[in-house]
């Protein structure tokens, strides 16, 4: 138990930040910065819902690489676009498929980011992670990112407008 225990820092941050930079990527994206929260709620639902139980398939099986991780990250963003907008019309066939490929590359940066978390905080080493320090503090510090994205909306809009 105690084992299971210095390990949940290190996913709920994982499990955070994974669904929050894609959230603010595709909010960055759009015309309105006011989509913010309603892109963190999908990605955390996506996160929770479908990242969750992978990632503890991938960890039982010992698939524990980059690779494996950004492809289920492909397959959890493409699918469930492909499962509500399939079958398109022949002439809108690339153009779906453009879509859902955007959407599967979201799904991928989310599941990079929740591996960088995790292999960060040792999460993924064998012993597991040696301190809940690191967990911690990104855990905590996702927590606040995720928030101040539903109280903020308008933050990536500032960011984009600061970077022209």
């Amino acid at each position: 138990m105690r084992r299971l225990l210095r390990f949940a820092p290190a996913w709920a941050a994982g499990l955070l930040w994974g669904g929050f930079v894609p959230a603010v990527l595709v909010s960055a994206g759009m015309l309105t910065p006011y989509f913010l929260p309603v892109a963190i709620g999908i990605t955390l639902l996506h996160a929770f819902a479908l990242g969750l139980p992978v990632a503890l398939l991938f960890i039982w099986r010992g698939w524990t690489r980059l690779f494996p991780a950004l492809a289920a990250g492909f397959l959890i963003g493409l699918l469930p676009i492909l499962a509500f907008s399939w079958p398109p019309e022949i002439s809108n066939l690339k153009e779906s498929l453009l879509i859902a490929a955007a959407f599967g590359t979201l799904g991928a940066t989310g599941a990079g980011t929740f591996w960088l978390v995790l292999r960060t905080c040792g999460a993924l080493a064998p012993d597991g992670p040696r301190s809940l320090r690191r967990g911690a503090i990104l855990a905590v510090v996702g927590l606040c990112a995720v928030v101040g994205g539903f109280v903020f909306p308008e933050a990536p809009a500032v960011f984009h407008s600061l970077m022209r």
